[in-house]
């Protein structure tokens, strides 16, 4: 499975991507855009990864 970082996934899905379009875009398979979605929503305490997305921006904007 590959690795995919937190900073790939937040960024494909603040153009607006969903997991199948991310793992379409990075050519991987859902499976492991998934992980990476949990992870991010874990690491963020977010309630979806559109939520994630607001927080991560959020937190680039005040730093």
């Amino acid at each position: 499975m590959p690795n995919l970082t937190d900073e790939q996934v937040l960024a494909l899905a603040s153009r607006g991507l969903g997991a199948r379009d991310i793992a379409h875009h990075l050519g991987v398979g859902e499976p492991a855009v998934h992980t990476a979605v949990a992870r991010v929503r874990r690491r963020l305490d977010a309630r979806s990864l559109d939520h994630a997305v607001q927080i991560h921006q959020t937190s680039k904007e005040q730093s």
